[in-house]
């Protein structure tokens, strides 16, 4: 590995929160289904630039080699995802008509999100391609802490110190960011964190859609049968 393949870069991961008990307590297809719309939202969010290099389950790893990006940017991306996340569950909420466990139950899940700026590599391995760095493993070490939200967005020093513009993010931000860190086995991650609670206002109803015929209609056929069975 060459010194000058070692790129700065930002590192996001949205990772959704409830992910193992929606997956092992309800119908596999139907979650199966969920978690993969849920995740495409996400990747479909993307309005920075960032590039996708894995999909990891539950989470997405997201990077931008380049230039940090500023407190505006960054967060207006969080609330993006966010509100396109939690639209799409209220529509599965209101909407519904599967009774399953997994379609009943999406309102147990949450997002969170954790960013970092550091060192990365881009390695190709035959026709994949791979980040590697001391960085990628903070972010990933950074997803387990002892933040007390169930709904958060994680930043850590590095990328704050990275741009000058991030001393405008109280201005910036929806909340007072809580300062935090923790100790891994490679030494101390100092953070911030916003929780994401007040953006819940930002999300729409769903809309009522009409799924209708348009146009004149005639009556093809009638059948009725009497089912003796239970309601449910």
């Amino acid at each position: 590995m060459e010194e000058s393949d070692v790129r700065k870069a930002l590192i996001f991961i949205p990772d959704i929160s409830g992910f193992t008990e929606f997956v092992n307590n309800t119908e596999i297809t139907h979650a199966k289904h969920i978690i993969s719309e849920q995740l495409e939202i996400l990747i479909d969010s993307n309005e920075i630039g960032l590039e996708v290099s894995e999909v990891e389950g539950d989470a997405i790893l997201f990077y931008r080699f380049g230039q940090a990006p500023t407190a505006a940017e960054l967060l207006a991306q969080v609330q993006k995802m966010f509100v396109n996340f939690h639209a799409n569950l209220k529509r599965y909420e209101t909407q519904r008509i599967c009774q399953c466990g997994a379609c009943s139950g999406t309102s147990n899940l949450a997002l969170k999100f954790v960013t970092h700026y550091g060192e990365l590599v881009l390695e190709q391995i035959k026709t994949h391609t791979k980040l590697f760095g001391k960085d990628l493993i903070v972010a990933h070490r950074l997803l387990k802490n002892q933040v007390p939200e169930r709904e958060y967005s994680l930043i850590t020093h590095e990328l704050i110190d990275a741009c000058s513009a991030w001393v405008d993010m109280k201005q910036t931000a929806w909340s007072d960011p809580v300062e935090g860190e923790e100790t891994y086995d490679f030494g101390i991650a100092k953070y911030c964190y916003l929780p994401l609670k007040e953006l819940e206002s930002h999300i729409p109803e769903p809309r009522i859609e009409d799924f209708a015929l348009k146009g004149p209609s005639r009556k093809i056929m009638d059948f009725e049968q009497v089912v003796e069975a239970p309601i449910d």
